[in-house]
């Protein structure tokens, strides 16, 4: 069969008017109507996935539509997996994060802000 440029956007317009199980077995009779190697020329010259042809025909021949597991796909909502509470307290009993206690990361910027020795030159380390 030839495929002219008529027909290439014939082809093209229609599948991407149809979803789903619709699309895929569109594909697949006109890759049957190609005739021999119809997958490959389909999916060259027209940018068709052959994965999704392959899935069409077999709609096609057995009369069984393939389910989409499109929803499967997305993130739970909250109310379906809601998350796990979280503590404040470890299970030993120590309290996490909270006030007091903040040890420094770094040391106070030079160029004497403050003179050592004062409250705020010093680094606390808490033990």
């Amino acid at each position: 069969m030839e495929m002219t440029d008529e027909l290439k956007v014939f082809l093209n317009e229609t599948a991407c008017t149809l979803k789903g199980s619709a699309r895929r077995v569109f594909m697949a009779r006109a890759v049957r109507d190609l005739g021999e190697g119809g997958q490959r020329r389909a999916e060259r010259e027209l940018g068709w996935n052959r994965v999704q042809v392959r899935k069409g025909r077999h709609e096609l021949e057995s009369g069984i539509t393939c389910v989409d597991g499109f929803a499967l796909r997305a993130r739970k909502s909250v109310s379906t997996n809601p998350p796990a509470p979280r503590s404040r307290f470890r299970p030993n009993g120590d309290h996490i994060g909270g006030c007091g206690g903040r040890r420094r990361t770094r040391p106070p910027p030079s160029g004497g802000c403050a003179p050592s020795g004062t409250a705020r030159g010093r680094v606390r380390s808490v033990g």
